[in-house]
């Protein structure tokens, strides 16, 4: 059994994205995505690729960044 890294990175001034890093895939899911830049900084910071993007609901605050996370991700 492979132990999953997670990784809370604050959003705004009161929200969260979570990153779940699985090593033995490289497998890497961003969680709610509101704001791109520090979700992508803390992959990057860990050589992690964002392989996947799960949203928890709807809210703009947590689907906002989709697509610039999926962008960055095809570059």
């Amino acid at each position: 059994m492979t132990d999953l890294e997670i990784v809370r990175v604050p959003a705004f001034d009161d929200n969260y994205i979570w990153l779940v890093h699985d090593p033995v895939s490289n497998e890497t899911v961003v969680i709610d995505p509101g704001d791109a830049p520090p979700a992508l900084a803390a992959a990057k910071a860990r050589d992690w690729t964002i392989t996947q993007i799960w949203n928890t609901h709807w809210h703009p605050d947590h689907v906002g960044s989709n697509l610039g996370v999926a962008k960055a991700g095809s570059t």
